[in-house]
C-alpha cells in the first residue's frame, strides 16, 4: 500500500518580483506606523534596499497606489495614502466585479455603525457635539437639494465615526460610506424622515446613552436598508 500523498500536477504560482516588493513595502509601511501624508522611501532607495531592479520597485508602487495605500505627491514621490482611500478602492473593485453587491455592502455597514453610535455615546465631546448638530442643520436647510442633502447625511455618520476617536471606526466608516454615496443618491429618500432619525440618535449620543444610540441607529439602518431593496427590485 502506497501511503505517500497523491498530488496533481498543479503548480504552486510564485509571486512576481513586483509583488514581493509591495508586501514588504506595506509590512514597512505598518511597521513604522506611517500615517497619512507621511513619505514613502524613494524608488532609488526601494532598489537599493530590497535589492532589486527599478522596474520592479516602479511595478510595486503603481500596485500600492492602484490600491490607495500610497499616493502620487510629486514628480516620482509618494506619501502614504489615506486608510479611508484605500478602503474605498477595495470596495468599489469588489462592487465592480459583482463579487458584492449593494444590499450586502449595507449588511456590512450596519454593526459597524450601531458600534460606532454605542462609542461615540461613550467617547463625544463638546465639539462632536457641535458636529453632528451642524450636520442636522444642514440636512435641513438643503432638505430642498437633494444632493446637498445627502453629503450633509454623510457629514453627520463621518462626525459620528470621528466622535468614537478610533482610527480604524473611522476608516471603515468612511471606505463604506464613499462607496454608497452615488449608490444612494440613485434612490428616493424621504429626507423629513431621515432628519427625524439623525435627530434621535443625536439625543442618545448626547445622553451618553450607548445602547439608545445602537438601538436608534439599528432603527435608522433597517429603514434605508427597506428604501435600498425596493429600489432593487424596481
Amino acid at each position: 500500500m502506497n501511503d505517500h500523498l497523491a498530488l496533481d500536477d498543479t503548480r504552486i504560482a510564485r509571486p512576481n518580483v513586483y509583488q514581493l516588493v509591495a508586501d514588504q513595502l506595506m509590512a514597512e509601511i505598518v511597521d513604522r506606523g506611517l500615517g497619512e501624508g507621511d513619505p514613502v522611501p524613494t524608488e532609488k532607495d526601494i532598489s537599493d534596499r530590497y535589492g532589486v531592479g527599478r522596474s520592479s520597485v516602479r511595478e510595486g508602487l503603481r500596485m500600492l497606489e492602484s490600491h490607495g495605500v500610497i499616493r502620487l505627491s510629486g514628480r516620482g514621490t509618494y506619501v502614504v495614502g489615506s486608510r479611508q482611500a484605500a478602503m474605498a478602492r477595495a470596495l468599489t473593485v469588489l462592487l465592480g466585479l459583482g463579487a458584492v453587491t449593494l444590499i450586502e455592502l449595507h449588511e456590512l455597514r450596519r454593526p459597524i455603525e450601531m458600534e460606532v453610535a454605542a462609542k461615540a455615546a461613550i467617547m463625544r465631546d463638546e465639539d462632536d457635539l457641535a458636529a453632528l448638530g451642524e450636520a442636522i442643520d444642514r440636512m435641513r436647510s438643503a432638505s430642498d437639494d437633494r444632493g446637498a442633502a445627502l453629503e450633509a447625511d454623510l457629514a453627520f455618520h463621518l462626525a459620528m465615526a470621528r466622535a468614537t476617536h478610533n482610527g480604524a471606526l473611522i476608516a471603515a466608516v468612511t471606505g463604506v460610506r464613499e462607496v454608497l454615496r452615488g449608490l444612494i443618491r440613485e434612490r428616493v429618500i424621504d429626507m423629513g424622515e431621515a432628519i427625524r432619525q439623525h435627530e434621535t440618535i443625536l439625543a442618545r449620543i448626547e445622553a451618553q446613552d450607548a445602547e439608545g444610540a445602537r438601538a436608534a441607529v439599528a432603527d435608522h439602518m433597517t429603514w434605508i436598508f427597506d428604501t435600498l431593496e425596493g429600489g432593487a427590485r424596481a
